[in-house]
């Protein structure tokens, strides 16, 4: 390198491990803007953990470059570069990127496919605030669990776990995406959609939960009682598995 420093113009420290500052086609600053790029790069794409979510959000940007160099920024103009962020706070991070650079209605989309990605990566007991509310849904889920027709024909590797157990093994997530969501995303497309995660039976090469589209009638508590039945669940529309593609 020594030897072609002067060719290239290259400005380099000194010491180990020999930093190139700039070269003869590339400026100190620019040099500063391909490591803040290749940082966000680190932490989001090679980290496998927001695919989805920056598949969709890329199409919103010139290119993956500009996608990366724009969040950059952002870190910079907040002050959150420097800082040891834990994963949960790299989700609240990206989804107020979004939220000050897109419509509202962009931004609930956003917020559903990032959900989609935390929980096809971990069954997190405490859910996020940004997340939807799941509490109306909370009866339905109960039922499903319960339903032997389920259990039997479905739960395959749950044989030895109470109902209880397999609830507190699973999550099952509320959905309504629109078909741009991504292919990858189960259920984009369809209205809304209840998705199993299977933590059970995950990728063995990206470590995803298993997904499965289950099928439940929204029914409130109310029309419920009137016609004095439970729910008893018609699970996997079409008998259909779908395990996530990245």
């Amino acid at each position: 390198m020594r030897e072609k420093a002067e060719d290239y113009g290259l400005i380099y420290q000194p010491e180990p491990p020999y930093e190139v500052l700039a070269t003869r086609w590339l400026s100190y600053d620019d040099l500063l803007v391909l490591k803040s790029v290749e940082e966000m790069v680190e932490v989001y794409y090679n980290s496998r953990q927001f695919e989805n979510s920056l598949d969709w959000l890329e199409n919103y940007f010139p290119s993956a470059f500009a996608m990366y160099e724009t969040l950059s920024r952002y870190y910079e103009t907040k002050g959150l570069n420097g800082v040891s962020h834990s994963r949960m706070a790299r989700y609240e991070i990206l989804l107020d990127f979004v939220r000050e650079n897109m419509k509202e209605e962009e931004t609930n989309i956003f917020a559903q496919i990032l959900t989609y990605d935390l929980y096809l990566r971990e069954n997190v007991k405490s859910r996020p605030a940004w997340a939807s509310n799941q509490d109306s849904y909370k009866g339905l889920y109960v039922n499903f669990f319960k339903n032997e027709e389920n259990r039997s024909r479905y739960f395959s590797g749950y044989e030895g776990y109470t109902t209880k157990q397999i609830q507190r093994m699973t999550h099952i997530e509320r959905l309504d995406l629109p078909a741009q969501a991504g292919a990858a995303v189960a259920g984009a497309g369809k209205g809304p959609v209840f998705i199993w995660f299977d933590y059970l039976n995950r990728d063995p090469l990206t470590y995803k939960s298993r997904t499965v589209e289950v099928e439940m009638d929204e029914i409130d508590e109310e029309t419920k009682d009137r016609k004095g039945s439970e729910f008893t669940g018609r699970t996997l529309r079409n008998g259909k598995n779908m395990l996530s593609e990245s």
